[in-house]
């Protein structure tokens, strides 16, 4: 019987076909992985600016009204509502503390059937009006 220098080839070969079709399939799972997290990302951004709009949008009342609601929508125009092709739901609570308003605000939205949900809290005062105080330093 003679030997051939061939021997083992065939093993060999599918031996490092295998390892290159995991590190493919790998590969592809880093991809569809990386394409959810901007997916989750791009939707976030929409929700934390809506978020600051209502606090804004909750300040002007204050400053305008001196009291707030216990409960508050968004206030701001309707179609802010949609972006990125996402829906947003706005809830906003507001709670009176000694020294101005407690605001929470509640941002749902969906992002491939999974609902995703960030929450929010600042406290609101009343701005003082220096001309009353007598401060004319301006």
């Amino acid at each position: 019987m003679k030997r051939s220098d061939e021997t083992g080839f065939f093993l060999w070969e599918a031996l490092l076909t295998g390892i290159f079709l995991l590190l493919l399939a790998g590969m592809a799972d880093l991809y569809v992985k990386a394409v959810m997290l901007k997916d989750i990302s791009a939707s976030q951004a929409p929700a934390v600016c809506l978020a600051r709009a209502q606090f804004s949008y909750a300040q002007s009342r204050l400053e305008r009204e001196g009291v707030l609601p216990a409960e508050m929508p968004y206030q701001g125009p309707a179609d802010d509502l949609l972006q990125n092709g996402y829906e947003y739901q706005l809830n906003s609570i507001c709670n009176r503390q000694d020294d101005g308003w407690q605001l929470q605000v509640e941002v749902i939205w969906n992002v491939r059937n999974d609902e995703k949900k960030m929450v929010f809290m600042r406290l609101l005062q009343r701005h003082k009006d220096l001309e009353a105080e007598g401060d004319d330093h301006l």
